[in-house]
């Protein structure tokens, strides 16, 4: 996560260390691409898991 965060002091809350709802935001898309990229947990209809 820290590529999602680096340069992003906006992610944080103001008092925290903790994500706010846009660095959770930021979090979930890196997380979705992550395994859309490596077809993780994805169904069979998306093709990208054929061999």
């Amino acid at each position: 996560m820290r590529p999602v965060f680096k340069g992003h002091p906006e992610y944080f809350a103001l008092t925290d260390i903790h994500p706010n709802a846009m660095g959770s935001a930021a979090m979930a898309k890196a997380v979705w691409d992550t395994m859309k990229k490596d077809c993780l947990a994805q169904p069979a209809s998306s093709g990208c898991c054929t061999p």
